[in-house]
């Protein structure tokens, strides 16, 4: 998928602390509880006191808690204590099992980097695990316990596709260290693309006002009969606590690589190696554009896919927060219009590395075919 850079979004930071931040609004990770600093009393959501409400999330809860689980991690700081010796770090977050055979999913976020990984269950058991299979793309990550069958709860892994605005949903999970928290809302928007932590866009995510926080990142979001409809992700909020926006990676896109992540192997994802911006009629005035609608090439990874077909991004960088001149306009990916950098992102989501696309663009007034052959997404972005 497509390196994305609008106007209004960047991603810093690694899997401990990261945040998204969309101008004055942050949408952050929420796997690293510890971390957390307390919300004032005025910024906690309370549980709306319905019965009929409070019923079906009980039975929900009743059903799958046990199956829920809190993750604890270790990470090497940087930092040097006063003997020079190497620190260590701590995160927490969530995670649910999916099978008797000990594989519990998490977000990849929330153990990346881990120098060791316990998984604590509903009655408080502990155990060591050991982290099997990564999925920094889609921020998905497989952890793998030593626990007989009989003492597991998997899941039901439901199915995304058929999740609708407005349905109720629950989470469980381990918001700020607090083990087994259950919240409900509904699902408040369908077909969101967010920034994984490594800059890829995840597209198709379950948007919610279930409130969640630090520490339910990994945790599920089930529907109303207890099926996992969702992995929770991120917050969008000006705090660092829940304001009514969560988003949850959908569960198709963790049945379509789960077998891999167990299996430990590596998943791929297509990479175009551009940063764009959605043209808007500011920006076409103001770089002197033909068009009115497209993607804007920023910048162009060197030696990426793009860069090996031909793609120019804008040379050098303008001052101040204005976008350089000079870059190419994609109009079509595969003779389809693209009217945003989402369109791209979804063209490039069911694309392997490997694969062709056709990019048709803008430069200097004349449109123009280029092939790309999409590589596949790097570790580390180049810079």
């Amino acid at each position: 998928m497509v390196a994305l850079r609008t106007v209004l979004s960047a991603f810093f930071g690694a899997a401990f602390g990261a945040a998204l931040v969309l101008v004055v609004i942050r949408a952050t990770p929420v796997g690293d509880a510890r971390a957390s600093s307390q919300l004032e009393a005025s910024h906690v959501h309370q549980a709306v006191d319905v019965p009929t409400v409070s019923s079906a999330v009980g039975a929900v809860y009743r059903q799958d808690n046990a199956g829920v689980v809190s993750i604890e991690t270790s990470q090497a700081s940087p930092a040097t204590n006063l003997f020079g010796r190497q620190g260590q770090s701590e995160g927490a977050g969530s995670g649910f099992v999916v099978d008797t055979q000990g594989n519990v999913v998490t977000n990849d976020h929330v153990v990346n980097d881990a120098t060791s990984v316990r998984v604590v269950f509903n009655d408080g058991t502990s155990v060591s695990g050991k982290v099997v299979g990564q999925d920094p793309g889609d921020d998905l990550a497989v952890v793998k316990v030593d626990v007989a069958a009989n003492r597991l709860h998997p899941l039901t892994i439901g199915d995304s596709s058929t999740v609708a605005i407005g349905e109720p949903v629950v989470a469980i999970g381990n918001p700020f260290d607090l083990h087994n928290t259950v919240t409900n809302g509904i699902v408040s928007a369908l077909g969101r693309t967010r920034t994984a932590p490594n800059g890829r866009s995840i597209a198709n995510m379950i948007q919610t006002d279930a409130p969640v926080n630090p520490g339910n990142s990994g945790g599920p979001l089930l529907d109303d009969q207890g099926n996992v409809v969702g992995i929770v992700s991120q917050i969008e909020s000006p705090v660092r606590g829940s304001v009514g926006v969560g988003f949850a990676i959908p569960s198709s896109t963790l049945t379509r690589n789960l077998s891999t992540l167990e299996a430990g192997g590596k998943v791929h994802h297509a990479w175009l190696g551009i940063s764009g911006e959605e043209i808007t009629p500011d920006l076409a005035r103001n770089l002197g554009l033909t068009v009115t609608s497209g993607v804007y090439v920023v910048s162009v990874a060197p030696g990426g896919p793009a860069d090996s077909a031909g793609v120019h991004g804008a040379p050098g960088n303008a001052a101040g927060d204005q976008t350089p001149a000079g870059g190419d306009v994609i109009t079509q990916v595969d003779g389809v219009d693209v009217h945003s950098v989402q369109d791209i992102g979804n063209d490039l989501d069911g694309k392997s590395p490997g694969d062709s696309v056709t990019l048709t663009v803008l430069r200097g007034g004349k449109s123009l075919t280029l092939t790309v052959q999409l590589g596949d997404w790097p570790d580390q972005m180049p810079s």
